[in-house]
């Protein structure tokens, strides 16, 4: 089931951080490939994680801390016994003890826990936003594409109101190709339709579902005559006529 806008925004945290599944990573990743507000918190995010991976020197765990930790802590396990000066009314011969209290081992053990967590979430965060900047990359250099292909000659540009997301209707010998980049995932039970217009009738190219923001369709109906494109959003199945919101057009 797809998941809300607001369950996908509660994710883009741990998306930065590479904590979730493989498969949320898939969904937030074309969730914010669409979204503005999530891509620009998704920015935020990997800032805020930048300095404070960069904020710590990754250095090797020293071989020695293990055995370090464990001297310390067997040391404070056992109590020391210390011989005091005598007391003046003390009976001849007699002395007092102090006991030392044992070194909390928890605090030790966890310090150094705490040093090897560090060292290692340096690593991950400094790993996960250089994918990040990776993604981001790839995302524009795909959008590029399409921007190129929609300047070719007889080729057809669609654009949406956010103006996140561009599509391109290519003539062929058989009919015409439409893609697109940067729409996100249609509502639960629904698919986008492509419509060819001519003379304002539309008339069906076929459904798609976008796959991280990418989608594509071959239709075999000629492009001769026809003056306009549009994609809306329909039932699963598409519809005979255009009933949805438009979210792309020519």
């Amino acid at each position: 089931m797809n998941k809300t806008h607001d369950e996908l925004k509660s994710l883009i945290a741990p998306y930065v951080l590479g904590a979730v599944s493989p498969e949320e990573m898939e969904e937030v990743r074309a969730h914010i490939i669409s979204c503005e507000e999530c891509m620009a918190e998704a920015d935020g995010y990997s800032g805020a994680v930048s300095s404070l991976a960069l904020s710590v020197t990754p250095e090797a765990i020293p071989d020695t801390l293990i055995n370090n930790v464990m001297r310390e802590a067997g040391a404070g396990a056992q109590p020391q016994v210390k011989a005091a000066p005598p007391v003046a009314d003390a009976s001849e011969g007699a002395s007092v003890t102090e006991l030392r209290r044992p070194r909390p081992i928890y605090g030790i053990v966890a310090a150094a826990a705490a040093l090897l967590i560090v060292a290692v979430l340096a690593g991950s965060l400094i790993m996960t936003t250089n994918e990040l900047d990776d993604t981001r990359d790839q995302l524009a250099l795909e959008r590029e594409r399409v921007e190129q292909l929609a300047q070719t000659e007889g080729a057809m540009r669609l654009g949406g109101p956010s103006g996140e997301a561009v599509g391109a209707m290519l003539p062929t010998d058989e009919g015409g190709v439409f893609v697109v980049h940067g729409l996100g995932d249609p509502p639960t039970e629904h698919t986008y339709q492509v419509w060819l217009l001519e003379d304002g009738q539309p008339t069906s190219a076929g459904t798609f579902d976008p796959s991280s923001g990418v989608g594509a369709i071959q239709t075999d109906h000629s492009l001769d005559g026809v003056d306009g494109v549009a994609v809306t959003v329909e039932p699963e199945g598409g519809s005979p006529a255009p009933t949805g919101d438009q979210v792309l057009s020519t």
